[in-house]
């Protein structure tokens, strides 16, 4: 299996609780997973709570941005400066993005990111849109040295079994 593991399916197939439930019992790990807001009963956006614990709000229908994903604003430069912390970690760092999709494209930053991670020799997990909005999520599942799973209700806990089994035979966490 190749060390960029890359997880996609439609929006509420369960790409997030996957990542999730695979990197939370791993001691050594850096990256992040994105959640919605909601309040009421009603989505208002997106924050991103990384590895060590910090939660930033991604986008939101009541921030002030020119970046726009249907009726979420994006807050770029304040993710960056969240995402600034993973370009720096060590070999037996496991690393972690949900999602590479349209908000976080809106950052160069990220994508040096992504770039960075799918170059490491490190054990690389991410979630990805399952439809291209961008040629960079082209890019990125073109790649020779990625695994793509597709999930579904129906086989998320079975491609859940497979990684997670992948993970315990090479002693992450």
């Amino acid at each position: 299996m190749s060390n960029n593991i890359l997880v996609t399916g439609s929006p509420g197939s369960g790409k997030t609780t996957l990542i999730e439930k695979l990197v939370n019992p791993i001691p050594d790990k850096k990256g992040f997973v994105t959640r919605e807001i909601r309040k009421s009963g009603r989505r208002t956006g997106f924050e991103i709570i990384t590895s060590d614990g910090e939660r930033k709000l991604l986008a939101g229908i009541d921030i002030d941005s020119p970046y726009r994903v249907s009726k979420y604003k994006v807050d770029v430069r304040g993710f960056e400066v969240v995402i600034d912390r993973f370009f720096t970690f060590s070999n037996q760092d496991v690393l972690y993005i949900d999602e590479i999709g349209k908000m976080e494209l809106f950052s160069d930053g990220f994508r040096k990111l992504v770039r960075l991670y799918l170059e490491a020799d490190n054990l690389f997990i991410a979630t990805i849109a399952l439809k291209a909005t961008d040629t960079f999520i082209d890019e990125v599942k073109q790649r020779k040295d990625v695994q793509i799973f597709t999930i579904d209700h129906g086989n998320r806990n079975t491609v859940y079994s497979k990684l997670a089994n992948y993970l315990k035979e090479n002693r992450y966490g």
